[in-house]
């Protein structure tokens, strides 16, 4: 999927679902369903540009498993 997303000139990041998972319970987001997902999703994001350059859009991992 991020290969025919880059194709199409679309930027992408691939994190991996637990890290986000371990920022989301960190934040004390237990809960869990697709709205709180993408908030974290993002806000994990924004939290941590660390690879300026890269592409910026997330695709988590096969989808985040909780």
């Amino acid at each position: 999927m991020a290969k025919a997303l880059r194709a199409a000139k679309i930027e992408v990041r691939i994190v991996d679902p637990k890290r986000v998972r371990s920022f989301a319970q960190s934040a004390g987001r237990l809960a869990k369903n697709d709205t709180i997902d993408a908030e974290m999703i993002a806000w994990f994001a924004e939290t941590f540009d660390e690879a300026r350059g890269q592409p910026t859009m997330l695709l988590a991992s096969s989808f985040i498993r909780w």
